[in-house]
């Protein structure tokens, strides 16, 4: 019997959330446990897959296929805490239009169920043949790709979403700072400072919305492309370059706002 290779999908999405800055810490500690397990218990199921296909003696074969059980539960569970940790955050991120938030998440609560519905089925099976497992990951393996761009759709939403939240702040501050300055003595050379400072402040503010809705085109492309790995994963880094751009404005700003706080507050 031919032995099946896994899937990256969890070292994907172990990668993507490396590089995303979630609150959610419970669940993100419970996903980066889970992974974690698989991780230590991979190399195991290939050592134990690779002398049975050695060796082929029932002796070998038992113990692959212990090892091929346990590395499907715990690839599930793993992925399980993956789409809890996505549900947790969606949950909590703003600027997503609550209609998104609610068709999003619901599709999460369904893999959840699912995923608890094939450890269930993987965990009920007391003596188990490799090709029976191999039948149960097939299930899996169909909805990976599935899984991948689904992840990538929710990672983009949530991270456009904090980094508007973010711009709607600076632009509220900056409105609050502008009514202050205005009602100041327009000769005072600090005020006429301050207000140099704030013009700078506007304008990082245009380029960092510039880059939100470059980032938003982005995520209409990937939505698109739904189905085209290549082009979902190019037009989530596009996005991703645009809101880091976007973000860097906006910590700009933040320093012209702290500078002219501090300074009007000395004056």
């Amino acid at each position: 019997m031919k032995y099946k290779l896994f899937s990256p999908v969890l070292i994907i999405l172990c990668c993507l959330f490396l590089a995303v800055p979630l609150l959610a810490q419970n669940e993100l500690a419970d996903y980066q446990f889970q992974y974690e397990q698989y991780r230590r218990l991979y190399p195991q199921f290939t050592t134990a897959r690779d002398k049975y296909l050695q060796f082929e003696t029932l002796v070998a074969q038992e113990e692959a296929i212990g090892f091929t059980q346990q590395i499907l539960i715990q690839r599930a569970q793993a992925m399980r805490t993956h789409f809890l940790l996505l549900r947790r955050e969606l949950g909590q991120a703003p600027e997503i239009v609550t209609d998104v938030r609610t068709s999003m998440g619901s599709s999460l609560d369904a893999e959840v169920e699912w995923l608890d519905d094939h450890m269930i089925d993987l965990k009920a099976l007391s003596t188990p043949t490799l090709g029976q497992l191999f039948e149960i990951s097939d299930r899996f393996e169909r909805k990976e790709k599935d899984y991948r761009l689904s992840s990538y759709e929710v990672l983009a939403r949530i991270l456009l979403g904090k980094v508007k939240q973010l711009q709607a702040e600076a632009v509220a501050i900056n409105f609050l700072l502008d009514d202050y300055l205005s009602r100041q003595e327009e000769d005072d050379q600090t005020v006429i400072m301050l207000k140099n400072w704030l013009r700078e402040s506007g304008n990082s503010i245009y380029q960092s919305q510039k880059r939100i809705e470059n980032a938003e085109t982005a995520l209409e492309k990937m939505i698109k492309a739904r189905g085209d790995s290549k082009r979902t994963v190019r037009e989530f880094s596009n996005m991703q370059s645009e809101l880091e751009a976007g973000r860097q404005h906006l910590l700009k700003i933040a320093g012209y706002q702290k500078e002219i706080i501090e300074k009007a507050v000395s004056r």
